[in-house]
């Protein structure tokens, strides 16, 4: 238990749980490591989620046509560029109370991630 979040920074890409029949498991300790997420399509209920979405740091499908497409295009990704924007959004002020709430708990988790 409470293991996963060190085994992140191996990865490549980071498959978060659920999202096909419910909704997904905790994203933001993945996003910590400055890796693509993938997840099935229903993140609703998920506020953090959508804001990861929405800065185009997790990635859904609905098939798999689309995760096997996802994931070729994730792969050949150049990493950096992913960076920057998750970067951006620990810099970013505050756009809504769940940025500042997603902000705070990937910093908290980078510093007891070792």
């Amino acid at each position: 238990m409470g293991s996963l979040k060190y085994l992140y920074r191996f990865a490549d890409i980071a498959w978060i749980g659920g999202g096909l029949d419910k909704s997904i498991h905790n994203a933001l300790e993945a996003s910590a490591y400055k890796i693509p997420l993938v997840s099935g399509p229903k993140i609703q209920g998920m506020p953090e989620a959508k804001v990861l979405q929405d800065k185009n740091i997790l990635h859904t499908f609905k098939n798999s046509n689309e995760l096997e497409e996802l994931l070729s295009t994730l792969l050949k990704q150049d990493k950096s560029a992913l960076q920057k924007n998750i970067e951006r959004l620990y810099l970013q002020k505050s756009e809504d109370n769940y940025s500042s709430l997603i902000l705070s708990d990937i910093q908290r988790q980078l510093l007891t991630a070792d």
